[in-house]
């Protein structure tokens, strides 16, 4: 009996053009909804939930559904490949689609509040490079950009903000910061990330949420000065789990003992022939 007979697989796993792996947060600005980034409700169907997902979850729920302290700033770190923007997208969706969210949260026999008065700015740095991060987010704001050499005080971007909660969802943002040319703005625009990071830890009004390839670079070693929610993807067993429920439609729900019998006749059909005898 074949594997199929157990697992099904999706139906881009046998097509021709096989699995596109790669989540690219610029896919999002589909309008033909032809990319998964796009498309809300197959993106959840193949996220798995893994420790990570549900470490994320339970910080946001915490923030949101209570009074306790929580940290408002959450950074993913890890090489290209590792899992960062396909995270950084499922909280945008989470954000931006919350009957689809909440259907894949009840699915997967989880819960998380999520607030839907909510702005959410969301920039991948490499294909979206910005002198100043402060005038992106007063834009998305709908306020005039501030003048100036200097990133606004504090009370300048409360102003801005008003009653407001904004998500941020930054993507790639040490080339951001790379690609500065002048020192001088480049070691604002650092500082003024650290503000709202800061800002974040004392106020609900700001959650940010970002991707970086190492804390030991800016800006990542600056923010790591405040309290915040660490993600490194490390967790060997979860990569397994998602590769294979990326591969079948049914692996969450795959019984294990269903498979038990085919592997003691396998086994037995092995003790009592030659190995050469043996097609498997």
């Amino acid at each position: 009996m074949g594997y199929s007979a157990f697992l099904k697989p999706r139906q881009e796993t046998i097509s021709e053009e096989g699995i596109e792996g790669i989540i690219d947060l610029a896919n999002l600005k589909d309008e033909s909804r032809t990319k998964i980034e796009a498309r809300p409700d197959d993106f959840f169907q193949l996220t798995y939930p893994t420790s990570d997902v549900k470490k994320v979850l339970d910080e946001i729920n915490v923030r949101f559904s209570s009074s306790k302290e929580s940290s408002g700033l959450f950074l993913f770190e890890g090489l290209k490949g590792s899992g960062k923007s396909h995270l950084l997208l499922m909280i945008y969706h989470l954000f931006k689609n919350h009957r689809i969210a909440l259907e894949w949260l009840k699915e997967n026999g989880l819960s998380c509040k999520i607030p839907r008065d909510v702005v959410v700015i969301i920039n991948k740095f490499t294909d979206d490079p910005h002198d100043s991060i402060w005038n992106m987010i007063f834009e998305a704001l709908g306020t005039e950009p501030k003048k100036g050499m200097t990133h606004p005080k504090l009370a300048e971007f409360e102003k801005a903000l008003g009653d407001r909660k904004i998500i941020l969802i930054f993507d790639e943002l040490e080339q951001g910061i790379k690609v500065i040319g002048d020192p001088a703005l480049q070691a604002q625009n650092i500082a003024f990330l650290q503000m709202l990071s800061e800002f974040s830890n004392r106020s609900k009004q700001i959650t940010m949420f970002a991707s970086i390839y190492s804390a030991q670079e800016e800006p990542g070693s600056t923010r790591k000065r405040v309290p915040r929610c660490v993600v490194q993807f490390d967790n060997a067993k979860d990569q397994s789990c998602i590769i294979l429920h990326r591969l079948f439609e049914n692996y969450k729900k795959f019984d294990r003992a269903s498979i038990l019998p085919e592997c003691l006749s396998l086994y037995n059909c092995m003790l009592v022939h030659k190995p050469k005898d043996v097609v498997i």
